[in-house]
């Protein structure tokens, strides 16, 4: 039953840890309160199953012992993040554009905040991609990075140079408002 409590609240741990990462990726916040509150009661039962399984006496919930294990389930807990960070992969969009593969599942998530609606968002990200692959040299030297969907670096740079204007990326805000006009105007 000890064996059982301990391997029970490792894998609870580790539960907690991606799906902390997976939940904090969605919602574009790591400090949002409700995730919080749920990872630390979460904890705090990963603590007290692996406690009482290593502990040869009965675990107090008030004690430096129980605080010992606690700090020991956050360490493996921040650690079981940290991993799944690293690792973290949004579920694939690939759009063929311009005879490249691109996936736009990050850039779609990474776009949540400027452009709230989902189908929006979608013709916006194309719009994007579709400019910037109409450039053959950048899309041939950066084939990659949009292959892979870690594109965001071009379009930094872009937008950071003196040929920003050059792709007319600020176009594809009017094509994403444009589809609201139309969908709401397919409501009426």
């Amino acid at each position: 039953m000890k064996i059982f409590k301990i391997v029970l609240g490792l894998l609870l741990t580790y539960g907690a840890g991606k799906e902390y990462i997976n939940a904090s990726k969605q919602l574009l916040s790591f400090l949002d309160p409700g995730i919080i509150i749920a990872v630390l009661l979460t904890l705090l039962l990963c603590t007290w199953l692996i406690g009482s399984g290593i502990s040869k006496e009965k675990l107090k919930i008030k004690s430096w012992q129980f605080l010992k294990y606690f700090g020991v389930t956050v360490i493996i807990f921040i650690f079981v993040s940290f991993m799944s960070m690293a690792t973290f992969k949004f579920e694939p969009e690939i759009v063929k554009v311009n005879g490249i593969n691109v996936d736009i599942a990050e850039f779609m998530n990474g776009t949540k905040r400027i452009v709230p609606d989902e189908n929006q968002r979608r013709v916006y990200c194309i719009c994007v991609v579709t400019k910037l692959t109409a450039d053959k040299e950048l899309a041939k030297k950066h084939q990659s990075e949009f292959e892979s969907g870690k594109f965001s670096g071009v379009i930094m740079t872009i937008l950071a140079g003196p040929n920003a204007n050059r792709y007319n990326l600020q176009e594809c805000m009017g094509f994403a408002s444009d589809t609201q006009g139309s969908s709401s105007s397919k409501k009426d």
